[in-house]
């Protein structure tokens, strides 16, 4: 009997390997840099090792596994399992992930991105069980997005529907590693945020947060903001203000077209939702429909760093019984 998954995610800082049971849940895992690796070849192999390595710890045979799925920062055709274009992971256009691992494991293979996988996830294991229609954001070195619309996951004509952070929130702004000019993950994707930190902080004349890193501004993180904003620091509480702001009024605009049961956001940016939450809820309250806006809930993501490990194996279940 199949009853266990495997379950990767790829993002742009750390890459996921797990191996999952029944209801999804986590059996053991593993995770390292994706940088670490300067090919997808060497990262692939890293996979490749350890999925055997912890089938072998569990004494799991891969006859007992229903499938490997896959989650993966960036433009992905989830039919063929070709990557697209990864925007913050260079040099793994047209590579076909779901040929590699079913070749190596003989077993099927399923590859998404990763904001759908984590969408899936939330959707049938975490804080979006129960909606009809729900957007889920993941914030973090990018800003992705995954749309379920009558409770199936959208994925649009090309596989590629769900690009929330790529929607332009201004005429003129910082110019997107995608190439467009602000792009909502242009203003909040980790790398930017961290941009617009240092030049905001050099400006200041005192803040607990200036203190913190003490002219080190490669120790500067959303979670470092995160703990200073919890000390009580302005300068820091309005960051992330102005964070809530911008996301706010880039989701009036999806809440208007969608007409959502929910929006659920996770992401590691999202650790810092008690700070933020409320000016992208003022922003909502303000410029939404009214119908929409007042039906509408958000709220954070339930499965933390775990939701594309979960995700994944999801997708396993949900492309095998088809």
């Amino acid at each position: 009997m199949r009853k266990y998954y495997v379950g990767i995610d790829i993002g742009g800082t750390n890459t996921k390997v797990a191996i999952l049971g029944r209801r999804f849940a986590i059996l053991n895992k593993i995770s390292f840099p994706t940088t670490l690796f300067k090919t997808p070849q060497r990262l692939l192999t890293a996979i490749t090792d350890s999925i055997f390595s912890l089938l072998k710890k569990r004494d799991i045979g891969l006859k007992e596994v229903s499938g490997i799925g896959v989650g993966i920062a960036g433009l992905v055709d989830a039919e063929k399992g070709v990557i697209r274009n990864l925007i913050n992971i260079p040099h793994w256009r047209g590579l076909n992930i779901k040929h590699y691992f079913e070749r190596i494991f003989k077993i099927p293979a399923f590859v998404d991105n990763d904001a759908n996988v984590m969408t899936l996830a939330e959707f049938y294991r975490g804080a979006g069980r129960g909606s009809r229609n729900l957007v889920c954001l993941t914030l973090g070195t990018g800003v992705g997005g995954g749309i379920v619309i009558d409770r199936r996951l959208y994925r649009g004509s090309t596989s590629s529907a769900g690009e929330i952070g790529h929607i332009p929130i201004n005429e003129r702004g910082p110019k997107c590693n995608c190439g467009g000019i602000a792009c909502i993950e242009s203003y909040i994707g980790n790398r930017y945020l961290i941009k617009a930190l240092i030049r905001r902080i050099k400006r200041e004349r005192s803040s607990l947060l200036k203190k913190m890193i003490d002219g080190k501004y490669s120790d500067l993180t959303p979670e470092l903001v995160f703990k200073a904003a919890r000390r009580g620091d302005k300068f820091a509480i309005d960051f992330w203000r102005m964070v809530g702001a911008r996301l706010g009024t880039m989701l009036t605009g999806v809440i208007n077209l969608l007409d959502l049961d929910k929006v659920v956001i996770g992401g590691g940016i999202a650790g810092a939702a008690e700070y933020f939450f409320p000016s992208l809820q003022e922003k909502i309250k303000l410029n939404a429909m009214e119908i929409q806006g007042r039906h509408v809930k958000i709220v954070k993501a339930k499965l933390g760093k775990d939701a594309g490990l979960v995700g994944a194996a999801v997708l396993v279940s949900i492309e095998r019984d088809k």
